[in-house]
């Protein structure tokens, strides 16, 4: 029987193999090696070419499972096709419908709710299958667990290989099972040795392939010590010497850098880099960087590879498909086809979809702008939809509106370009991307109409031209291609909330490859994939417990207890496999940079192999203190709070403002607030862009109160006010007729829900403080809604009244406030110092109420001392006469207040109109930067409100 070769950790398997190669002429092709992974063949090829400086013919070079296939198709004539796991899927879901005791009952009969299970179910089997287990020993091994639901393991696990057999596949565990027990008598090296090299641990039937191999003379086995391996050699019947396990005699530098984030790893890993290009080190295939966990890729891609050329670094391990932006598309299309209620949407899902990059790059007219001035326009329309407004498609592509304001944007830069041509193309881009998904006959049309919006994309669209697209694509491409050849591809789902739970956990079992030539630059890997692999520099990421060695059971559908039951590979084994292959990873290199996250509170800690090595190193120097190679990234950053600067004016300005320009209520609220902020607003008009959600609003809620109560009142106008104009059953009809006007006839159920507290709300208003006030005194409603404009003292006033009303002979001039702020907009004079304008915004809380009776008197000669300005608080938790109050909070009079702040307004008109006045900050920051909209133009987003 052959014995394995022991070679110590820091020795380079590669070296070691090609070392024990023999060729005839430089031809190897006789030979076979068989490796855990892929990615040692590139490096033994290179070796041998180096070594015989010049071209050769390799040896057949496999990993372990292509070598099982080997084994299995040219020397045991198996022809029986592999298993794609989306047919496994099927197969495993007809078998669950036919067992009687399946798992969760009724709760998986559903495909859509069985998928997830299945996923997680057809691994654990395999791996019951690679460890030799039968029906009978699962059903021995789980008759004393107290878990009935995972009885049925047995029977799941009979039907399901029967049908796989029944049906012509073969799985890998299977494959692997047939091998074992045909190797007896079978001639697998006859044109040569064969070398077993780099492995660890292998399954029951993987050790029995094994076994059998090295029974023969021209199989020999090639292993590193480390770890754990002495009991793993033991289990294939090699004695190990005691050195097994012995740490390598040299020991290399290992650095650790602690960092509170991946980014600061991902910084201090690019000045490392740097500084081995400033030292004139060479950047080649020595070097590599480690990443166990795949989510810190695109970090180290963006942070760190980008201060390279593409020809300088190579990645060897995939990235996440579900992380791309295809998939984002992908998933928010199937988002939106899933909130699809009568074919109508909401607006914020339609957007997330019409805005995401490829859908507005899309080419009109060979120009991709054109498109972008489309959506904008279709988006500021959405905006004026409130919370739960449904349209449909054709509403969009025949809306007057969005046609005109987006026909008029396009045709400043394109002439001929008319409104009938924004129309088709939008329709085009709802029937190539939206349309498809609203409906689809079974998993293969789906499949082909996702693969053709996909075409359209990449054709029509500069989406071919964004970083990595084409990667992505067809990776996407192929998932589609085996959707659609896949047992599932008739399997039809109800709903399109089902297609995108399939989705999601199919686009899960997939990752995007990246091109480049194996052995030139920094080698980027995975931990598993520097398996057998030597470098002279190792700089890892993520070195955390929860990645390295990970959490227990996170993948696994079986509990520990039952896995061990069974033979299979526990958490502790996974754990141990880890540490050798981190170990190995270590030992063979001259310097090695580990790098991780520790955060307070023990949200996230070093793993338990760092802090080995930490440990040894401090046995070794004799002390707990740190050592020179521990270090902490810090960051260095200005902590200092950029306060914005002051805005100069021009003559423009002053011109617009002395010159037919209207000054209104919230303009001035403006400038009380911040002038910066009216600059922004009313001299450079900066709309503020409202997001479109799905979530309420208080200004829809706002504007529905309003638009209620003018037309509850209409009938009342100038008449006295009396109960049948009260009568809440009418009440109640204007709030459904208004309502659907805004939101339409279906309303939704986040809708429903605020119109029954503005009911409520409304119906207190009437009962507990209109009732009340119209027994005690005359009431006539003289306007509503009314607009007044005003010129006084050379300026122009305009502004829009609530309602205005006689109560005996004293006129109230009313304005509705929906929020719950018991004195928002009211003044405290006693704050107010006239000549320190730091201190009006201390006591006006707004001038609204000031700046109306300013206009009803100017407009209608009326003396202040006869007017009433009140606000109404609709939005109080108790309705009663309390809810209305004046301008003046602290005692003293309404007339009192507005004599005082009279002169103010015209002394912040005369400071607007000022040229040598410049546009300032606010004096408050923490009251008015954090709720400003403007806030990350002048730089105060850090800037937090006192209560926080």
């Amino acid at each position: 029987m052959s014995t394995a070769r022991i070679v110590a950790a820091d020795r380079n398997l590669i070296n070691e193999v090609a070392s024990s190669l023999r060729s005839v002429e430089r031809d190897y092709s006789s030979t076979i090696v068989v490796f855990p992974g892929k990615r040692p063949a590139h490096f033994l090829r290179k070796e041998l070419a180096n070594r015989a400086k010049g071209a050769i013919i390799p040896p057949r070079i496999y990993s372990f499972d292509l070598f099982v296939e080997y084994l299995f198709r040219d020397l045991l004539g198996g022809s029986q096709k592999l298993l794609d796991p989306l047919d496994a899927v099927a197969l495993l879901y007809d078998v669950h419908l036919r067992l009687a005791g399946s798992l969760g009952g009724d709760a998986y009969r559903s495909f859509d709710q069985f998928l997830p299970l299945a996923l997680r179910l057809i691994p654990e089997l395999e791996e019951v299958t690679l460890a030799d287990a039968t029906a009978r020993k699962i059903r021995e091994g789980l008759r004393p667990v107290l878990i009935p639901k995972f009885h049925s393991l047995a029977d799941y696990f009979e039907a399901f290989y029967q049908e796989v057999a029944d049906r012509g596949f073969v799985t890998r565990a299977t494959m692997t099972r047939v091998v074992a027990d045909g190797l007896a008598g079978l001639d697998v090296g006859e044109s040569g040795p064969v070398i077993l090299a780099g492995f660890y641990a292998f399954t029951n039937a993987e050790g029995r392939i094994v076994r059998q191999l090295l029974e023969r003379e021209q199989f020999s086995m090639i292993v590193q010590s480390g770890p754990g391996l002495k009991s793993q050699l033991a289990q294939l019947g090699i004695e190990a010497p005691e050195a097994t396990e012995e740490s390598p005699a040299r020991n290399p530098a290992v650095h650790f850098h602690k960092s509170p984030d991946i980014h600061g790893q991902v910084a201090a890993l690019a000045r490392l880099l740097q500084q081995r290009v400033q030292s004139g080190e060479s950047l080649d295939e020595r070097i590599a960087i480690v990443l166990p966990d795949a989510a810190s890729l695109f970090p180290t891609y963006h942070g760190a590879l980008s201060l390279f050329k593409d020809d300088q670094f190579n990645i060897a391990l995939g990235y996440p498909l579900d992380r791309t932006p295809i998939c984002g598309l992908f998933m928010t299309l199937l988002e939106l086809a899933s909130e699809t209620r009568e074919a109508k949407f909401t607006p914020a899902s339609y957007l997330r979809v019409a805005l995401h990059p490829y859908i507005k790059s899309i080419r009109l007219k060979d120009r991709t702008d054109l498109t972008r001035m489309i959506m904008h326009a279709v988006e500021v329309h959405l905006q004026e939809y409130s919370l739960g407004m449904l349209f449909r498609l054709e509403d969009l592509e025949q809306h007057p509106g969005v046609l005109k304001t987006a026909t008029a944007a396009i045709r400043s830069v394109l002439p001929e370009v008319m409104e009938d041509d924004v129309s088709v193309h939008l329709k085009v881009i709802h029937d190539r991307t939206i349309r498809p998904f609203l409906s689809c006959e079974s998993l293969g049309v789906f499949a082909d109409r996702a693969t053709d919006l996909l075409n359209f994309i990449f054709d029509e669209s500069t989406a071919r031209y964004h970083p990595l697209f084409l990667p992505y694509a067809e990776e996407m491409v192929t998932l589609f291609e085996r959707m659609k050849s896949s047992l599932l591809s008739a399997q039809r789902f109800s709903t399109p909330q089902q297609y995108l739970t399939f989705f999601r956990h199919a686009v899960k079992e997939h990752s995007v490859p990246f091109s480049g030539t194996p052995l030139r630059g920094i080698q980027v890997l995975g931990l598993l994939e520097t398996r057998n692999l030597r470098f002279d520099t190792i700089y890892m990421l993520a070195v955390n417990d929860d990645v390295i060695p990970g959490k227990p059971g996170q993948d696994m559908l079986l509990p520990q207890k039952i896995r061990r039951m069974l033979g299979l590979e526990t958490h502790t084994e996974r754990e141990r496999l880890k540490e050798y292959y981190f170990a190995l990873a270590l030992s063979g290199t001259s310097e090695a940079h580990l790098f991780y996250t520790e955060r307070e509170g023990g949200r996230e800690e070093k793993s338990r192999f760092v802090e080995k090595l930490l440990w040894e190193d401090q046995k070794r120097r004799g002390t707990t203190l740190p050592s020179e190679r521990e270090f902490t990234v810090r960051y260095r950053v200005n902590l200092s709070n950029p306060e914005p600067g002051a805005v100069r004016k021009t003559d423009e300005m002053i011109a617009k403002f002395r010159n037919g320009h209207w000054f209104g209520a919230s303009q001035l609220d403006d400038y009380l607030r911040c002038p910066l902020r009216f600059y922004y607003r009313h001299v450079l008009k900066l709309s503020v862009r409202e997001n479109v959600s799905d979530e309420i609003d208080r200004t829809v809620i706002g504007t529905l109160v309003h638009d209620v109560l003018k037309v509850f009142f209409e009938s009342a106008c100038n008449v006295r006010l009396n109960r049948t104009h009260l009568d809440e059953e009418r009440l109640e009809n204007i709030i459904d007729t208004v309502a659907r006007e805004t939101f339409g006839k279906a309303l939704p159920i986040p809708i429903q829900l605020s119109l029954r507290q503005v009911s409520r709300q409304l119906r207190a208003f009437i009962r507990n403080h209109q009732m009340s006030l119209i027994g005690d005194q005359e009431v006539v409603i003289q306007d509503l809604e009314k607009r007044l404009q005003v010129e006084k003292d050379g300026y122009r006033f305009a502004g829009r009244v609530d309602r205005i009303e006689r109560r005996g002979d004293r006129l109230f001039i009313l304005d509705y406030k929906t929020g719950n702020i018991r004195d928002s907009g009211r003044i405290r004079a006693e704050k107010i110092d006239p000549e320190d304008t730091s201190t009006w915004q201390k006591g006006i809380g707004s001038l609204q109420l000031p700046f109306y009776t300013l206009l009803y008197a100017q407009a209608h000669a009326v003396s202040p001392e006869h007017l009433s300005p009140r606000y109404l608080h609709l939005g109080r938790n108790k309705i009663d006469e309390g809810i209305e109050v004046g301008m003046s909070i602290g005692g003293g009079a309404d007339t009192e207040a507005y004599r005082f702040v009279e002169p103010l307004i015209f002394k912040m008109i005369d400071e607007i109109v000022d040229i040598g006045r410049d546009f300032y900050r606010t004096s408050d920051l923490t009251a008015n930067c954090p709720v400003c909209p403007y806030q990350m133009i002048c730089g105060t987003h850090w800037m937090k409100r006192r209560d926080h």
